[in-house]
């Protein structure tokens, strides 16, 4: 690569995370590489891939801290985007992550694991008066800084145990396990199913965004991306909370490669599977002879029953379940929006705990929920 190929590259890097406002988040990741007093006063990513091209860590020569960067953060988007000016740049996923530390590795976990809500709880319990973090890699960063979290994290998992918050112990308790520790097998894109240039994936992901927006359910959206927060780094349960908007919403996908204009099979699975047929329509305005008959590669069977309950919950056994969980819940709550919060609070994971809930479920005769949870439905058969 030539220095000016390597200049285009930094640039299209500093762009996209500048406008992803992930400053911060790189922070903590090249607290490692960096001086805390040159970090502290980086204040653009462009000086931060600066930083790292002074100190011999980053060039046209070595782009490897460049490609574990970018697997850690999981926005593989970006790879793209890259190609587009230096063809050979490979796909991260299948490399190594050799640059930063296991613990490096467990806090880039932790930060994209750990909810606001659980950010308020550990700033009140370190800061008085508190902090007000605005996202976890602010907290890390400044709870860092004041040697809380440190290579020792016994302490610290200790009093995140006393908080009550499972997520974020196992994101710092979990080994890392080689190359696939920082994404999952089952993350790598499928085999293309169709393609589609830059200007009609556009069209096509703002028809299915505003199609979602005006008819779907954006709680029910949320319940399906839940599915990818131990699969794919930037679909975390902290944005999945936050973010407000379905355009948004469904930008994780596509930030984290699952959705891209060689497959657009996980829409497909999505309509089928909340049963939102009308999303056809969106899609077939762009694609050709669009294939909406896909089995479910995306979506596991856990996922599938949740989505069931959400469609057979009534509101006297949704307003039950919130008062016998401690959540807040009335007539116009949405029982997908009950499903996430029981998601983040871990009382809907796979296997003990989801028996214990459908145990709960039998006592109090809701049986239609019950099925749902315990009957799977068929692939999909559509016209």
């Amino acid at each position: 690569m030539d220095e000016i190929t390597f200049k285009l590259i930094k640039t299209h890097v500093a762009d996209y995370y500048n406008d992803n406002h992930c400053l911060v988040m790189l922070k903590v990741l090249f607290k490692d590489h960096i001086e805390p007093q040159k970090l502290s006063k980086i204040t653009d990513t462009i000086n931060l891939l600066n930083a790292l091209y002074e100190k011999s860590l980053l060039s046209c020569k070595d782009l490897a801290l460049l490609y574990n960067a970018i697997k850690l953060t999981g926005h593989f988007a970006l790879q793209d985007k890259i190609k587009a000016t230096w063809t050979s740049f490979p796909d991260v996923r299948e490399i190594a992550v050799t640059k930063f530390t296991e613990h490096r590795q467990k806090l880039m976990r932790f930060g994209q694991q750990v909810i606001q809500t659980d950010v308020g709880r550990i700033d009140g319990l370190y800061n008085t008066p508190t902090k007000n973090y605005k996202d976890s890699w602010e907290m890390i960063h400044h709870l860092e800084d004041k040697n809380i979290i440190k290579e020792d994290m016994t302490e610290f998992i200790v009093r995140l145990k006393q908080l009550d918050l499972p997520k974020a112990v196992d994101a710092l308790e979990r080994p890392i396990q080689g190359i696939d520790a920082a994404v999952a097998p089952d993350v790598i894109p499928a085999t293309p199913t169709t393609e589609l240039d830059e200007d009609d994936f556009n069209e096509l992901f703002t028809e299915v965004s505003d199609w979602w927006r005006d008819h779907g359910n954006i709680h029910m959206l949320r319940v399906l991306l839940s599915e990818f927060t131990t699969r794919a780094k930037t679909i975390t349960l902290n944005k999945i909370e936050r973010i407000n908007t379905t355009f948004d919403l469904l930008g994780l996908l596509q930030a984290s490669g699952l959705l891209n204009k060689t497959d657009i099979d996980i829409l497909v699975e999505a309509t089928n599977l909340c049963g939102l047929q009308g999303v056809h329509e969106a899609i077939a305005k762009t694609v050709k002879s669009p294939n909406f008959d896909v089995p479910y590669k995306n979506f596991s069977d856990h996922r599938r029953k949740l989505i069931a309950l959400g469609q057979q919950m009534n509101t006297d056994n949704m307003l039950t379940i919130g008062r016998l969980k401690g959540i807040k819940v009335n007539d116009d709550t949405d029982p997908f929006w009950l499903i996430l919060k029981l998601e983040i609070k871990g009382i809907l994971n796979e296997g003990e705990k989801m028996d214990k809930f459908i145990e709960l479920l039998e006592g109090k005769k809701m049986n239609r929920e019950v099925e749902a949870l315990r009957k799977l439905s068929g692939e999909p058969t559509v016209s």
